[in-house]
């Protein structure tokens, strides 16, 4: 399980996670999940701050 936090506190706040197997390729999945959080961050804010 990889789990990262997205949004703006206070205001709107999610969690993003992918399952999978034991042999996943960790390192990247690590680095997508926090890019994707951090798109998904600027988005909420954009949203929010309007």
């Amino acid at each position: 399980v990889v789990l990262a936090r997205y949004g703006t506190p206070g205001m709107a706040t999610g969690t993003l996670g992918v399952l999978g197997p034991m042999r996943m390729p960790y390192g990247r999945t690590i680095s997508i999940v926090r890019f994707l959080s951090g798109l998904l961050s600027d988005l909420v804010n954009q949203n929010f701050n309007e």
